[in-house]
């Protein structure tokens, strides 16, 4: 007998992921799947939901069947995972979790352990700007599951990786000094990584990505290595950028300079090398594609004109902020303030550069509400149990 998941479940399953199949993107005849649990065991909770047309939906009920064929090959792990990526280049955060998960368990039914883990990863790195905290702490305890089952299968590149996700996530709540113990454990195993010989570029890339969140957490607290300091962490990030430029990589170049932006403005307090940074990224708008740290820049752009003066920049600026935020709503990165981390609100921002919504109306733009940040459902205890988990097993 099939136990049915609870009706709030369902509700927020459907809305989340927007009445959306993960796999063809119908939004007609829709309904929620399972993910991992038997639902003939126990209830299914929500992460483990999925949203499927009724043909896909169909096509796996019927795989399961003894004289099944097996899965059609619009689930096939590989091509969903592609498929997620461009979701997230798209801005489409919701569906681009959604076809990660989906990836990472048809990864695991054929016994691909790393290829899972790496689809779980993503997945973490698609919620991060939405908060989804019940949901980023379930993905996060499916990757502690596979290594302890695995743990063999899944090598120190992965786990690198995935505690460098980890680290991030934690900044995102404020939990800045975690976020330190989890990076020291990220750093520990990412000296045991060696390059991959079909794909040598991937690790330097991952390196320079790895290096950038570093210097975010390591500035944000103050948490320098000997002879480490926050000009040499800008001129690094400010050469690694340069090298993303060079290579056509304009995503990492952009982000890359956010974080130097971030540095730069809340910790070194220097506004004209905040505006530098993010005027040299917005230069190549038109070829980046991550619109969460378009926002970003945009938002930081406003505030430097309001602070000039400038209060028809600063309005441009906030205008084009919404738009983006209207179309693909994200949370923004907390700040550092005198008492602390804080959340980031760009309602707040319109508010303290005294646009009204009035304003953004009159400028045809639409307005779209705060997200809500849902709580992370990691306790520290939980933190530091997966982290020995990820790196003993």
């Amino acid at each position: 007998m099939r136990i049915e998941p609870y009706e709030k479940d369902k509700r927020l399953v459907l809305e989340r992921y927007q009445r959306t199949c993960a796999i063809c993107g119908a939004q007609d005849g829709v309904d929620v799947a399972h993910l991992y649990e038997d639902a003939t065991i126990r209830r299914v909770p929500s992460d483990k939901l999925i949203v499927l047309c009724s043909k896909d939906n169909q096509a796996q009920v019927r795989s399961h069947g003894e004289s099944a064929s097996g899965l059609p090959g619009s689930f096939d792990p590989a091509v969903l995972q592609a498929q997620g990526r461009v979701q997230y280049r798209d801005g489409n955060f919701p569906l681009s979790y959604a076809k990660a998960r989906l990836a990472a368990y048809l990864f695991e039914t054929k016994e691909g352990y790393s290829e899972a883990v790496d689809c779980l990863i993503e997945a973490i790195s698609a919620i991060r700007p939405l908060r989804w905290g019940d949901w980023l702490a379930q993905t996060t305890l499916e990757v502690e599951r596979v290594c302890i089952q695995h743990g063999p299968d899944v090598g120190p590149g992965l786990r690198w990786l995935f505690l460098d996700r980890l680290s991030l996530v934690l900044y995102d709540y404020s939990r800045w000094w975690e976020s330190v113990e989890v990076l020291s454990a990220s750093i520990s195993i990412s000296s045991h990584v060696q390059s991959n010989p079909y794909n040598p570029r991937q690790r330097e890339l991952d390196r320079a990505n790895s290096l950038r969140r570093q210097s975010l957490i390591k500035a944000s607290t103050r948490k320098l290595d000997t002879g480490e300091s926050v000009p040499k962490l800008l001129s690094n990030l400010n050469e690694t950028a340069e090298e993303f430029l060079r290579l056509g990589q304009y995503d990492p170049f952009a982000t890359t300079l956010d974080v130097a932006r971030k540095i730069a403005l809340e910790v070194a307090g220097d506004f004209e090398k905040a505006h530098g940074y993010s005027e040299r990224a917005l230069s190549k708008e038109n070829k980046i594609t991550h619109k969460w740290v378009l926002q970003e820049h945009i938002t930081s752009e406003a505030g430097y004109f309001y602070s000039k003066k400038d209060f028809p920049k600063a309005r441009e600026y906030m205008c084009r902020a919404m738009v983006l935020h209207s179309k693909h709503p994200v949370v923004l990165e907390p700040v550092l303030t005198t008492d602390g981390p804080k959340r980031h609100d760009i309602h707040e921002d319109l508010r303290r550069i005294g646009i009204g919504y009035e304003t953004l109306l009159v400028e045809g733009v639409t307005i779209a509400p705060s997200i809500p940040e849902v709580p992370l459902a990691l306790r520290r205890s939980d933190v530091r149990r997966i982290v020995r988990s990820v790196m003993s097993t």
